[in-house]
C-alpha cells in the first residue's frame, strides 16, 4: 500500500512561539489531501543564521520540552498527521541541529541531529555547539525512514551509513541557498540538481526532500525553496524554486 506524504516548501520561523500557528495551514492542507505525513525544511524554526555568540544562538534554539515543540504535538495529533521538522535545538548548554518526526497522535517517533559540520562557522565555541554521531533508520508508522539534513548528503560515510539501513523512504530536509538570477530554476537543475541526484541513487530508496525559502534579502544568493520526489534515481514529482506550497506524494 502507498504512504501518501508532503513536503513544504515555506519561509523559515524566526519567532518560536509562532511556529504551531505558521505550521497549522500545510498540516490542514496536508490532511485534507489525506497525508499521513508532511515534513518542514531543515532548521525551519528559528533559521541558521548561527553568529558564534551562544548568549545569543541560545535565544534561537528550543529543549525537545519545550512549550514550543509541545503545541507542535498537539497539532500533530489534532489533525492525525505526522509532523516532521527542524530545529536548533538546545540540549543542555549545546546547541545542535535537529530533526523531530512526531506521529499523528502526538509521540516522537525519530530525533535525528545533523553529522556533519558544515552548518557550523568557522572558530566556534565547541564546548556550545555540536553535531549528531548516530544516523538511525527505522521501522515507524510511514514505513522504514531515515533522515540526514542538508550537507549530510555530501558526506560518503553518512550516506554509505544511511544506505546500508536500507530505508524505504530517506527523509532529506534542506537549507540550502543558491545564487539568484531570472533562470535560477533552469540554473539548479541544470548544474546542482545533478550532483544530489548522483547521491541519492546511492541509497537505493525513495527521497522525499524540501528547502527553506528566503527570498526578502540583499543578498545574491536566497534560500530557494523547492521539494522532490525522486523515485529510481528521478524526478516523480517537484514543487518548482521560490514557490511557497506542498508537495503531496504516493511513496511505496
Amino acid at each position: 500500500m502507498p504512504i501518501r506524504m508532503a513536503a513544504a516548501a515555506i519561509p523559515f520561523i524566526y519567532e518560536p512561539s509562532q511556529a504551531s500557528r505558521a505550521f497549522e495551514p500545510y498540516v490542514e492542507a496536508a490532511r485534507q489531501r489525506n497525508c499521513a505525513l508532511i515534513i518542514f525544511p531543515e532548521a525551519i524554526i528559528g533559521g541558521l543564521d548561527i553568529s558564534g555568540d551562544f548568549a545569543l544562538d541560545k535565544a534561537m534554539a528550543l529543549r525537545l520540552d519545550s512549550p514550543v515543540i509541545d503545541e507542535i504535538r498537539g497539532l500533530a495529533a489534532r489533525y492525525s498527521t505526522g509532523i516532521g521538522f527542524g530545529f536548533l535545538e538546545l540540549h543542555g548548554e549545546v546547541i545542535y541541529n535537529s530533526f523531530l518526526l512526531i506521529n499523528g497522535k502526538g509521540a516522537t517517533e525519530l530525533h535525528y541531529r545533523r553529522v556533519s559540520e558544515t552548518w557550523l562557522p568557522p572558530d566556534i565555541d565547541l564546548a556550545h555547539y555540536s553535531c549528531g554521531d548516530e544516523i538511525p533508520v527505522l521501522d515507524t508508522s510511514f514505513g522504514r525512514l531515515g533522515v540526514i539534513l542538508c550537507g549530510d548528503l555530501f558526506d560518503e560515510g553518512i550516506i554509505k551509513k544511511l544506505g546500508a539501513g536500507k530505508p524505504g523512504v530517506a527523509l532529506h530536509p534542506m537549507a540550502r541557498a543558491f545564487p539568484l538570477s531570472d533562470d535560477i530554476q533552469k540554473q539548479w537543475d541544470d548544474t546542482e540538481f545533478p550532483y544530489y541526484l548522483a547521491e541519492y541513487a546511492k541509497l537505493n530508496a525513495s527521497v522525499l526532500t524540501c528547502n527553506a525559502i528566503e527570498t526578502d534579502t540583499d543578498e545574491d544568493s536566497v534560500y530557494c525553496g523547492g521539494a522532490w520526489h525522486i523515485k529510481g534515481n528521478k524526478v516523480a514529482a517537484s514543487l518548482p524554486l521560490l514557490t511557497e506550497g506542498i508537495l503531496v506524494v504516493d511513496i511505496r
